[in-house]
């Protein structure tokens, strides 16, 4: 290590995956794979069906868990950006 410090995750690349997850899952909704989440409950279907319910589910979870918390991380991220961006001028002068 230099000494040198720790690279921070770029805010627009956070920002842009977390909507990204949004946007897949809301194109999901819109094509009807809600309804092939009761596959997952044990009842008949076909396999395109179950991979449909599946790809919901993870798309699902993925929108309310983690593209909350990515969201969240590229405003943490820029704020602490633009702070040390801010304190690097001050020490200049």
């Amino acid at each position: 290590m230099t000494g040198d410090r720790a690279k921070l995750p770029r805010a627009r690349g956070l920002l842009c995956l977390g909507l990204a997850l949004l946007l897949l899952y809301g194109l999901a909704t819109l094509l009807g794979l809600r309804a092939e989440v009761a596959v997952l409950t044990g009842t008949y279907a076909s396999a395109g069906a179950a991979a449909a319910g599946a790809i919901y589910v993870v798309l699902h979870l993925a929108a309310t868990a983690l593209a909350p918390v990515l969201i969240l991380a590229a405003g943490i991220v820029a704020l602490v950006t633009w702070r040390l961006r801010r304190a690097g001028r001050r020490d200049a002068c």
